[in-house]
């Protein structure tokens, strides 16, 4: 904080262009503290000064390192009690060398060196002060005390437990990342919307409920076109273009959904993502042109690189790309042997275009009235990529998108299962603040003041 607040004071005074920081952090975990420490306070800066934390743009690159969180603390109490033995490891967590036990030694002798509990010889039980609960800072500066190879088993274990809590809190809907970009390659306001709903009695500010049409889909020519440009990009830049990036089919799913086709992606390297001493690749397809990233290794163990001769036009890439393209306009990823469908209930996971809908204008006088409903219902929006089943999400998002014509519209996120009751909801508060009888439909009020 005190570095961020030295940087601030430098070269102010008739400067021609803002100064250019660079922070060098080595894989030692103990060292994620700094970086971490930079993120948090600009972000805090970015929301001060412009009501974004994402504003600075710093604050989006130094996110990997922002792990003193709510979330971080969850984590790091969830890694302790796993240590202690009353847990165990989440599913997504690599315990070193695959042995818990073995690794619950080493790692309760190596953080008792420390100062971070303390380690009976006697009886081999290991207690931890209620100080050290939480305490993602302390953790982390007591790591740097360590020696490098032990820093990164504890801080790689810690960083797998935090991506697990953060995948457990968006399953629940308790995740909460702040205003989401909702991005897609096309973006629509459906006809008839936005359309009034309520208005407030004091204010006479009216809240709107804006309905749009999201299509992620890439079509081939889309997807050409990108990786052309990454490629171009890479070579101006002049950094080096990595073999992987390009077309790729799956290995583990020869025939998808019950059809003949393989998944096929395509794979462009995050250059950013070598700072963490990762190598993640950007992933696209047919029906989504935003899918979580996948590290080098997922796609060598898991898809195929195309040949030069798959790529040739109209050859087994373009075939498959576009049939893909289709698909998603009206089946989801799992095919005819979808659950939710056979269950009778809508399945959108996959599928290429959502109907989204968005609470815009004086939402504040009547939050507390969505939050109850959304509570009761579980129909809080999703997190920006859409798709599945909204219910049981309790979570309100405020996201932001910008249509095809150039309109930005800022919102809560609302899933479908919620916006009936919803309005009967605020029909009933209207009635109870202007009465039966000076009730009118908000249409017809709009109409006649213009």
């Amino acid at each position: 904080d005190k570095a961020i607040q030295q940087f601030g004071r430098s070269h102010r005074s008739n400067q021609s262009s803002a100064p250019l920081y660079r922070i060098l952090v080595t894989p030692c975990g103990g060292e994620r503290r700094f970086a971490s420490a930079a993120a948090k306070r600009l972000q805090s800066l970015g929301a001060l000064l412009k009501g974004d934390r994402r504003a600075l743009g710093a604050g989006v690159d130094l996110k990997a390192f922002d792990i003193d969180t709510s979330h971080g603390a969850r984590a790091l109490n969830r890694m302790y009690s796993d240590l202690k033995g009353y847990s165990d490891p989440m599913p997504n967590v690599n315990v070193p060398g695959r042995d818990m036990p073995r690794f619950r030694e080493f790692a309760r002798a190596s953080l008792s060196s420390v100062g971070v509990g303390e380690l009976s010889r006697r009886t081999g039980v290991w207690a931890l002060n209620k100080k050290f609960d939480g305490k993602v800072a302390v953790f982390l500066n007591r790591l740097l005390g360590l020696p490098v190879q032990h820093q990164h088993l504890l801080f790689g274990y810690f960083v797998d437990t935090h991506e697990g809590e953060i995948t457990e809190a968006k399953s629940a809907g308790r995740f909460d990342d702040g205003i989401v970009s909702l991005t897609a390659e096309s973006i629509t306001v459906m006809p008839g919307f936005p359309r009034t709903i309520h208005r407030d009695r004091q204010s006479g500010a009216t809240t709107q409920l804006c309905q749009i049409s999201i299509d992620r889909g890439l079509s081939w020519e889309g997807a050409s076109a990108k990786l052309a440009d990454f490629k171009r990009v890479t070579v101006e830049s002049a950094r080096t273009v990595a073999p992987e990036n390009g077309y790729w089919v799956s290995t583990y799913q020869k025939k998808a959904a019950g059809t003949d086709k393989p998944w096929i992606v395509c794979a462009t390297e995050i250059w950013k993502t070598h700072q963490l001493g990762q190598r993640l690749f950007r992933i696209r397809r047919p029906y989504n042109s935003d899918s979580p990233s996948l590290s080098r290794e997922q796609l060598q163990n898991n898809y195929r690189k195309l040949t030069v001769v798959e790529l040739e036009e109209g050859g087994y890439c373009e075939r498959v790309w576009r049939f893909w393209y289709d698909h998603g306009l009206v089946n989801c990823v799992h095919g005819v042997d979808c659950r939710t469908k056979r269950n009778g209930f809508r399945c959108d996971v996959g599928k290429r275009k959502s109907l989204e809908s968005l609470l815009t204008g004086a939402v504040l006088p009547v939050w507390q009235h969505v939050a109850q409903v959304v509570k009761r219902n579980g129909g809080g929006g999703g997190g920006g990529r859409g798709g599945g089943n909204d219910k049981g999400k309790t979570a309100l998002r405020v996201v932001r998108t910008e249509t095809d014509e150039g309109k930005r519209i800022v919102g809560l996120h609302l899933g479908q299962s919620v916006i009936d009751t919803l309005e009967e909801t605020l029909k009933t508060l209207d009635i109870a603040q202007y009465g039966l009888d000076g009730d009118m439909d908000l249409e017809e009020e709009e109409e006649q003041e213009e």
